[in-house]
């Protein structure tokens, strides 16, 4: 299985590159993301939870600290993350054949899965990159 090892990377980054990391996500994405799965996936949901536990994204400018705008890297296997994007799309999919969704809801669905998705995309470029030629 393929992981992501963010320790190498834990000194201090600049605000804007942490937005737009896609490894790096903030509490509430998380948070939002545990909550969604607990239900039906309780144990992706708490490989979500446990993230937030674990040790925050240092950012430069200390001076706008708030624990809700704290971010954390995504150390996840692949094939995890993988899961969790099947979950929430399931979740979607639900919603919208309900036919009573909150378009809040599915609004939050669409975000999480494109942030899920890109963090997955990453990695696997990020494996292409590092894999040698097969020649």
């Amino acid at each position: 299985m393929m992981s992501i090892d963010a320790s190498h990377q834990r000194q201090p980054l600049d605000d804007s590159i942490c937005i737009q990391r896609p490894d790096i996500f903030s509490r509430g994405a998380l948070d939002l993301t545990f909550r969604l799965l607990r239900k039906n996936n309780p144990s992706l949901a708490l490989e979500v939870r446990n993230i937030l536990a674990g040790e925050t994204v240092p950012l430069e400018d200390a001076a706008h600290y708030s624990p809700q705008g704290d971010h954390f890297f995504i150390t996840m296997p692949a094939q995890r993350i993988g899961c969790v994007v099947k979950a929430l799309t399931q979740l979607g999919q639900d919603a919208l054949d309900d036919g009573r969704s909150d378009t809040g809801k599915l609004v939050v669905l669409r975000t999480l899965i494109k942030e899920w998705m890109t963090l997955a995309e990453w990695i696997i470029l990020t494996a292409e990159e590092e894999s040698p030629p097969l020649h």
